[in-house]
């Protein structure tokens, strides 16, 4: 890991040229990269191929090393889409790595059309690969709610086709390990029955890994191909190169100069604004290149990068986007519904309809993350809560009255903040440095936005009252301000600056199973996915996972999947049947 992080820390210092999509020429540092650090595939696991509109879509992904299958070490995050044809994205989900594997869902809406869709999955990293940069799963969706279908422009003589028809019986692939055993406590339930998944084995160290546990219906409808589906074998076009996000997240842009302004060790900020806010200081490189990298949690979807610098209105700013945008090469299949699938579609739509009305009561418990971020400068600043204090009538009266390491006066008719009992320093004068002005994270260049803020909105005002390196800046100190709601908009004079969606890695949930133990005898349940469970460990000779049965009536799939520590796959099934009382 130590060779990886020197690698990229020469790239950053050597300012590689850059394309505009993102990093660096993939011809400078390939080589290189590829002797240190492990190539890695990225896989997706689903808990159906066959959706209806009003349906969840669950999937756990597994970020692997290419060259021995094991977990891979490199990447902290990865990226899922789902993209229909003629590149029309349904989501875009970004992803936090823990143990090389990560977990998501998303609900169908009735705005998406019957069709073919492609779930890919990537790591920065992995896009890097000429070939098979992305994994790609079929996905198909059933809208009862209109007849028109997903359009799809291709080039091809013919498109391929995929046919949905009705079959006599349930589909029931069973895989059955002898090691590792998936049992359940009977064969047989009736409707709302609590059940007992068992997984026994006398080698569980063999199979030490991470799995997800499914019991979902088997449907009496079959999807045939008139095609030999093949994995995704897509060339990547360019030469951009992706570094790893072995830390975190990386976002990365450059500065374009105006009228002959150096773009090299310019200081540029990144703010993550809020009341646990982040905000990062870097310099770009010779190539006006620069990378922050977010390695902590936040809590809102907006982010904003500025120039730091007093001639900040030389320099325009270009942000890197980090999704996949090509999809012209991939290869979706027309869908052609048989008319005697119609009974089973109404049935189960109106199910899905009754679910749906009840989600209040079935919602998924999502696991709280933590952002309670201490800021930096913690814990040298001095913070005054002004709730604490006499409130005054303006940021002015404030820090006379209040703030006694601070000051604030006003020279040629600007206002400009002083400090208290300054360090003075032999080869720096203290007096002409700017200290760093922080509002809920942001970046203030023109004090006058935070003198005239209305004061009662502000919570707290942080001082480090002596010189403050930062980065590679140095400051005369900081003042940060935090307002009682973290929501600071008097943000008009710091242009250049980007303000951008920045999309929140999804949190992990508990996903809904009623506990009839409990009495829901009112609540109708129609589910056909009685569990989902995406972080299974098997750390033990035994692992036991409780369901409840549901009162649709049938035959349901138990499917345990996933990969061990060392990379070998996984997939035990076995079927069990639900009967009315």
């Amino acid at each position: 890991m130590m060779n990886i992080l020197k690698i990229i820390v020469v790239f950053l210092l050597l300012g590689s040229s850059t394309s505009m999509q993102s990093q660096i020429k993939k011809s400078q540092l390939t080589e290189a990269f590829n002797t240190s650090v492990p190539q890695e595939k990225t896989i997706i696991q689903t808990n159906t191929d066959l959706l209806l509109t009003g349906e969840y879509l669950y999937y756990k992904i597994y970020c692997l090393n290419k060259n021995d299958g094991a977990y891979s070490k490199i990447s902290k995050l990865a990226y899922v889409e789902l993209v229909g044809a003629n590149s029309t994205i349904i989501f875009k989900h970004k992803l936090k790595l823990e143990n090389s594997s990560a977990q998501g869902d998303f609900f169908i809406p009735s705005t998406v059309l019957t069709g073919n869709y492609k779930l890919l999955v990537y790591t920065n990293w992995s896009k890097n690969k000429a070939y098979n940069s992305f994994y790609e799963h079929d996905i198909y969706i059933l809208n009862p709610f209109t007849t028109e279908t997903q359009k799809i422009a291709s080039s091809k003589a013919k498109i391929n086709t995929v046919l949905v028809k009705q079959s006599n019986s349930a589909n029931d692939t069973l895989n059955d390990l002898q090691e590792l055993k998936l049992s359940t406590n009977k064969p047989v339930y009736s409707t709302r029955e609590k059940g007992t998944i068992i997984l026994t084995s006398d080698n569980y160290k063999k199979y030490r890994g991470s799995y997800s546990l499914s019991i979902r219906k088997l449907d009496s409808i079959h999807i045939i191909r008139d095609f030999t589906s093949k994995s995704n074998n897509i060339k990547k076009q360019g030469d951009t190169f992706y570094l790893p996000e072995i830390r975190g997240e990386i976002i990365s842009g450059k500065i374009k100069g105006v009228n002959g302004a150096s773009i090299e060790n310019i200081s540029v900020a990144l703010s993550i604004p809020g009341k646990d806010y982040v905000f990062k200081l870097v310099q770009t490189n010779s190539q006006g290149q620069f990378f922050f990298n977010i390695s902590e949690n936040y809590d809102t979807s907006t982010a904003v990068i500025q120039v730091q610098e007093a001639n900040k209105q030389h320099y325009e700013l270009v942000i890197d986007k980090k999704e996949m945008n090509d999809f012209s090469r991939l290869n979706f299949s027309a869908l052609e519904l048989n008319p005697d699938i119609k009974p089973w579609l109404e049935l189960r739509s109106v199910r899905s309809q009754i679910e749906n009305a009840y989600y209040n009561v079935k919602s998924d418990s999502v696991f709280q993350t933590n952002y309670n971020l201490e800021p930096f400068f913690y814990p040298i600043a001095t913070t005054y809560v002004l709730d604490e204090y006499t409130r005054f009538n303006s940021v002015k009266e404030t820090f006379v009255e209040i703030i006694n390491t601070a000051s604030l006066i006003k020279k040629d008719g600007k206002y400009k903040f002083m400090f208290s009992n300054s360090e003075n320093s032999e080869t720096i004068d203290v007096s002409n440095l700017t200290p760093l002005i922080l509002v809920d994270g942001l970046l203030i260049h023109d004090n006058e936005e935070i003198v005239s803020y209305n004061p009662k909105n502000i919570e707290s005002i942080s001082v480090v009252n002596r010189n403050y390196i930062y980065g590679s800046k140095l400051f005369g100190g900081i003042i940060a301000f935090a307002t009682k709601k973290g929501d600071f908009k008097n943000f008009k004079n710091s242009k250049p600056f980007k303000m951008f969606e920045l999309k929140r890695p999804l949190n992990n949930k508990r996903y809904f199973m009623p506990n009839y133990d409990k009495k829901l005898e009112r609540i109708p349940d129609f589910r056909n996915q009685l569990l989902w469970a995406p972080n299974i460990q098997l750390n033990e000779d035994e692992v036991i996972v409780d369901f409840f049965t549901s009162d649709n009536i049938g035959k349901y799939e138990v499917k345990l999947e996933g990969y061990t520590t060392e990379g070998a796959y996984v997939l035990n099934t076995k079927s069990i049947t639900v009967l009315n009382k």
